[in-house]
Formats: C-alpha cells, sequence, structure tokens
C-alpha cells in the first residue's frame, strides 16, 4: 500500500539540540521512498565535547529507518 511518515533530524552538542539544526523529512511510497535533509552548525567545542545526529520518527504508518551507507559528517576548523 501507499504509506506517509515524516520524520525530523537534528544535531545535539552534549545532549542537547542545537538551536536551528531540526530539518523535516516527509515520505510518500508505494515500495521504499527516501528522503533527506542537510543542516549545519557554527559551535565552540571543548575537549570531551559530544556531538550525535538524532533522528525521530513524528507521524508514520510504515517503517522509518536510517540507511547507514548514507550518513556522513563533515567538521572543519575556523581559526
Amino acid at each position: 500500500g501507499n504509506q506517509r511518515s515524516s520524520s525530523a533530524m537534528s544535531i545535539a552538542l552534549n545532549g542537547t539540540i542545537i538551536p536551528g539544526t531540526i530539518r523535516a523529512m516527509y515520505n510518500r511510497n508505494i515500495d521504499n521512498g527516501f528522503s533527506s535533509a542537510t543542516s549545519h552548525a557554527i559551535i565552540n567545542l571543548s575537549p570531551g565535547s559530544q556531538i550525535t545526529i538524532q533522528i525521530i520518527a513524528i507521524n508514520s504508518a510504515g517503517t522509518i529507518a536510517t540507511s547507514a551507507s548514507s550518513c556522513s559528517w563533515i567538521m572543519e576548523r575556523i581559526r
């Protein structure tokens, strides 16, 4: 059947979502549908800082999963 699902991703620093990094995704599919989101942030890091990418299902009639081979992370040091 045709399923609709929505999800969101965000970037978190030490467990707290970084403001402005939440992105919504919407799928409508018959078999498998994919969507993507891009987010960015300029943040100050300290030794021991933990950065995570969080994905949550908002409304799902189907299954929402991340694709292990399609996530990427780019970090650049700004001096």
